[in-house]
């Protein structure tokens, strides 16, 4: 349950995405149906096959996991992902950084192991996780079929 951002990765970035992130952890909603701390973000991707995340908008979710199916509450959202298979790793550095592990990822990682994508990704921010620093860690799963 979260915030849904329709925006390119250069409007997310320009602090659409840290605004909404603040907002989330102040949200009082969050705090009765929350699973655990972590904060993530998923990014739901066109299937267009010349899609360009830094030019094209999509989706984005700054959201919560949840324990059970509780009624989406003002701007709140709730949606629901099915299991999948994931392509893991775990960003390291700067948060401005991890466009660079983004193209390392899709680029290279995935298109050598010829895995067959979804449309989405998830990251998973830590309790301290904290935009502006310089050492966070960001875990990643990118969804396979």
């Amino acid at each position: 349950m979260g915030y849904k951002i329709y925006a390119n990765v250069k409007d997310f970035e320009s602090g659409l995405g840290k605004r909404k992130y603040y907002d989330l952890l102040q949200n009082k909603y969050r705090k009765k149906h929350k699973v655990n701390e972590h904060i993530l973000l998923i990014q739901i991707y066109p299937k267009n096959l010349d899609f360009d995340p830094k030019m094209d908008s999509f989706t984005h979710y700054i959201c919560f996991e949840v324990n059970n199916s509780p009624t989406a509450n003002g701007d709140l959202h709730c949606d629901f992902f099915e299991e999948s298979k994931y392509v893991k790793y775990i960003h390291k550095g700067r948060d401005s950084s991890i466009d660079q592990t983004y193209d390392f990822l899709y680029d290279y990682l995935i298109k050598s192991e010829q895995y067959e994508l979804k449309d989405y990704d998830i990251e998973v921010w830590g309790e301290n996780h904290a935009p502006e620093h310089n050492d966070i860690e960001i875990k990643m799963f990118i969804a396979i079929k």
